[in-house]
């Protein structure tokens, strides 16, 4: 099953923009054949959705997101880098005072003929996380199967093929304290915890290998049990569950649209490292 152009650039429009509003489904429409239409009931587990977003119900998707953009979270100048071990190769780093201990960014540069050496670079590698769709899977099995098997690959095969990197040794995510950022973001829109549904691989050798985040057991929980560590990847993209909260809220009984979804996409990042990259965020 090959997935349309038209599916493929508008959610990745929105996955890349740091910034981007709600696209309504009255302001984009796609080509082609129509997507599944989800059924018309709520998942609410456990009133996991009653969280900040539940303060706001009378207000339209664009309007909830960009207030949570403005005011609902850290803005990012006050927030510390998480550190990414590039290995000495890109050229914002000085190799020689490499450090995996710092935290702060890095603002001197090695030549610029760093930037015209080609074996630097590698295509992108993309990981979208998307065990916290388990909150759905039972409801929706069909439409989680055709996010996590047709629609995610095609946009990671996608940004592959078209964008090409200094290659990152591993993301680390930190799913308590400070720096913890996309943790605490993610609980504030979904009511779910990042380590929620996490399933460990019992074969591995350590049990801190994670069994349903991609396929090649490249997933593990940190050595301290306080982050997720994603080995051999750039960017880490969590898709959060939000059907039914004022994010994607149901359209009114009796509307033109009261057999779709409103929400259509939002994204943004939340995590960034010494060199001010974005390495995660969340869709």
């Amino acid at each position: 099953m090959k997935t349309q152009p038209t599916r493929i650039l508008i959610p990745t429009a929105s996955l890349l923009c740091s910034r981007t509003s709600c696209l309504s489904g009255a302001e984009q429409s796609f080509q082609g054949e129509k997507e599944p239409t989800p059924p018309a009931t709520s998942i609410h587990s456990n009133d996991r959705q009653h969280h900040w977003m539940h303060n706001h119900s009378r207000r339209g998707p664009t309007a909830v997101w960009n207030d949570f953009l403005r005011n609902g979270r850290e803005p990012r100048q006050n927030s510390e880098p998480v550190h990414v071990d590039y290995m000495g190769q890109h050229p914002f780093e000085q190799s020689s005072q490499h450090d995996n201990t710092q935290n702060s960014r890095l603002t001197q540069r090695v030549p610029a003929t760093t930037y015209n050496d080609l074996s630097r670079y590698e295509p992108m590698r993309v990981q979208f996380d998307t065990h916290l769709l388990d909150a759905l899977s039972t409801a929706y099995p069909s439409h989680v199967s055709y996010v996590r098997n047709v629609l995610l690959p095609s946009l990671r095969n996608f940004w592959s093929d078209a964008l090409s990197i200094i290659p990152a040794s591993r993301i680390e995510v930190p799913l308590y304290g400070e720096r913890a950022k996309c943790a605490q973001e993610v609980k504030k829109l979904s009511g779910f915890d990042l380590d929620d549904f996490l399933q460990y691989d019992e074969t591995a050798i350590t049990r801190s290998t994670i069994s349903n985040i991609g396929a090649d057991g490249n997933v593990e929980l940190g050595s301290d049990g306080k982050s997720l560590v994603y080995n051999g990847r750039d960017l880490v993209v969590i898709v959060i569950p939000v059907e039914g909260t004022d994010l994607c809220p149901e359209s009114q009984e009796g509307s033109p649209e009261s057999s779709q979804l409103q929400t259509l996409a939002f994204a943004t990042n939340c995590q960034h490292d010494q060199v001010d990259r974005p390495t995660v965020g969340y869709t």
